[in-house]
């Protein structure tokens, strides 16, 4: 008897073993099921912390952009306010200089011409002088021939037959 209540206490021993197994098993379940439960709602927090974050960014990103287009429509409109006056100062500009090439090939022509003009006068007037007479004077008595007055101080032997003056040798 002593046996059989040993063999029942050992199998009520290894009864309540497993039935602690058991109830550790059912544990755990329950511990893994309230995890879960516990990742699933924080898993739901983390899924509306980031969306929030994500409309956030998103909603300075198009803020952001906005901006920077404002920010290019007035440097735009800056380039085009300085851009005409600059296109209309460079047109003035080619213009007077187109102006003045012509101007001074015209100024250049006229001076041709003047030049032609005295030059022709110059050689009309040497002409004149050429065929008034020869006016004869004594040595050192002024001469009027015109605006212009000579003293004849001196006469070179050669001049007087018609011979050149021979020219002196210079070393």
């Amino acid at each position: 008897m002593k046996e059989s209540l040993k063999c029942k206490l050992e199998y009520i021993e290894n009864k309540s073993i497993e039935l602690e197994k058991i109830e550790l098993f059912n544990n755990a379940e329950e511990i893994r099921k309230n995890l879960d439960d516990i990742f699933d709602e924080r898993k739901k927090e983390y899924l509306k912390f980031f969306e929030s974050e994500r409309k956030i960014i998103e909603g300075e990103n198009s803020k952001n952009k906005k901006e920077l287009e404002e920010f290019k429509n007035k440097i735009e409109e800056k380039r085009n306010y300085f851009r005409k006056p600059i296109l209309i100062i460079s047109a003035i500009c080619v213009g007077i200089t187109i102006y003045g090439l012509f101007k001074i090939n015209s100024v250049s022509n006229l001076i041709n011409e003047h030049e032609k003009k005295l030059t022709y006068k110059g050689a009309l007037e040497k002409a004149k002088v050429k065929d008034q007479p020869i006016i004869y004077g004594l040595m050192n008595e002024p001469l009027r021939q015109g605006d212009i007055e000579i003293t004849v101080t001196n006469v070179l032997r050669g001049s007087v037959h018609g011979r050149q003056p021979k020219k002196p040798y210079f070393l």
